[in-house]
């Protein structure tokens, strides 16, 4: 019996697995080059490993009580742009965050399930995306920012 690779059932679990290599190798190289380039790179690879259609990362202003985008990259949407100047999220009007802050826990919407958070929704459809994986970025013990 002869069996070819478009009727294995583990050749796209394969295929999978090393574009997260990939990604995981290339997260090992990241902090190599110069600094600021080092941002978009991680965003680019967590990107790549969630095989996302994008990625932004922020970072969390507690005085402000908001997380203000530092970068954004892969397929953008409508009024999104790679290094936004005034991108910023208050907690008080995303309550996701502050589960992603005080809770140090992710948070997923989807755009067609009930009961999610009306304010992301209203972003994911702005941005003309269907769902989104929110996770917080620790450092040094605490949140410096989050993953979106």
């Amino acid at each position: 019996m002869t069996v070819t690779s478009g009727t294995r059932p583990d050749v796209g679990r394969r295929d999978d697995s090393a574009l997260r290599f990939r990604a995981l190798a290339d997260i090992a190289r990241v902090g190599r080059g110069e600094p600021s380039g080092v941002l978009p790179r991680v965003a680019e690879v967590a990107r790549a490993a969630m095989d996302g259609a994008s990625a932004s990362l922020s970072v969390f202003e507690p005085d402000k009580g908001q997380v203000r985008c530092l970068v954004n990259v892969g397929e953008l949407g409508p009024d999104e742009v790679p290094e936004p100047l005034d991108e910023v999220y208050s907690l008080l009007d995303f309550g996701n965050l502050g589960l992603l802050v005080e809770g140090q826990q992710g948070v997923t919407v989807t755009v067609d399930q009930p009961d999610q958070d009306d304010d992301y929704v209203a972003l994911l459809r702005a941005y003309q995306k269907g769902s989104c994986l929110s996770v917080p970025v620790p450092l040094d013990g605490r949140i410096w920012g989050e993953l979106f």
